[in-house]
């Protein structure tokens, strides 16, 4: 289990003859390689230390309906209603037959003029894919390139696993996980 907590807990809790580390302190993580470590120095001094984010898109469905819901507000309350667009199915009971598929999210996340500055997926993933709201879809990380690239912008989740890195040396091959993929453009 890959963890920085021990880093981050100044006083660790006993427990069962041993420590549970529990962060009291704040961490952050520069994904995995030297060199991946250096693009997203490198990112942040090219942007002046400032991420892009006049604009965002938000999408959610099932689980994270509501709070996709309450996501896109709060931006819209920050950013002006104009400045939000959002893929949220927050219908009861969901039915993912009835619901968006890949096709629409990247119709939505990509669209003409390019993809928004700030953008919150919101739903199932794994490490290197994410489950799209008709239950069938995958949209892997391998897919976000070219014109489906974000860049220099935010990228966050409710997505279980979205932030789970995957780490090559255990793997014994590389995979591009979410926050590689993320930092490899710019996105944080």
């Amino acid at each position: 289990l890959l963890t920085d907590n021990p880093y981050l807990d100044t006083r660790p809790v006993p427990a069962s003859g041993r420590q549970l580390f529990i962060p009291d302190l704040v961490g952050g993580r520069l994904v995995e390689t030297p060199t991946d470590i250096t693009n997203a120095v490198t990112n942040f001094i090219n942007s002046g230390g400032t991420l892009r984010s006049a604009t965002a898109f938000v999408s959610g469905y099932d689980f994270v309906a509501d709070g996709s819901q309450l996501v896109a507000n709060r931006l819209s309350s920050i950013l002006g209603t104009g400045s939000v667009r959002t893929l949220i199915d927050s219908t009861t009971p969901f039915s993912p037959a009835t619901s968006w598929s890949k096709a629409q999210l990247i119709a939505n996340a990509f669209p003409t003029g390019g993809p928004a500055a700030i953008n919150d997926w919101n739903g199932h993933y794994d490490n290197t894919r994410a489950l799209m709201a008709n239950g069938t879809d995958l949209l892997s990380t391998s897919e976000l390139t070219g014109s489906h690239a974000l860049s220099g912008g935010i990228f966050f989740t409710m997505g279980c696993h979205a932030g789970f890195q995957t780490t090559d040396a255990i793997i014994g091959s590389p995979v591009l996980d979410w926050a590689q993929t993320m930092a490899g453009t710019g996105t944080s």
